[in-house]
């Protein structure tokens, strides 16, 4: 799954949802999306301050300002990621 276009990622996911073998399934499964959440908070603190400002501020997503939360570059990121982070919790 990692070698996959991002294009074919559904695609190939429900195939290998599909194996016979439900516990290697599943784990090739939450080992790709693993993988997935780490490369994507990497992508996410090497943008600029403009986009983990607005992601802090209006993303629907918990994970994305805890990770800003803790690792933001500047004191407003991170307050503004808290803050985002509390009026959603239960995203």
């Amino acid at each position: 799954m990692r070698h996959a276009p991002a294009s074919d990622e559904a695609a190939l996911a429900a195939r290998v949802l599909a194996d016979p073998d439900p516990v290697m399934a599943r784990s090739a499964a939450l080992r790709h999306l693993e993988r997935r959440a780490r490369d994507l908070s990497r992508q996410l603190l090497a943008s600029s301050d403009w986009l983990r400002l607005r992601t802090a501020s209006e993303a629907g997503s918990v994970e994305a300002c805890r990770v800003l939360t803790a690792r933001g570059r500047t004191r407003r990121i991170r307050a503004t990621a808290r803050s985002g982070a509390a009026a959603r919790p239960g995203r």
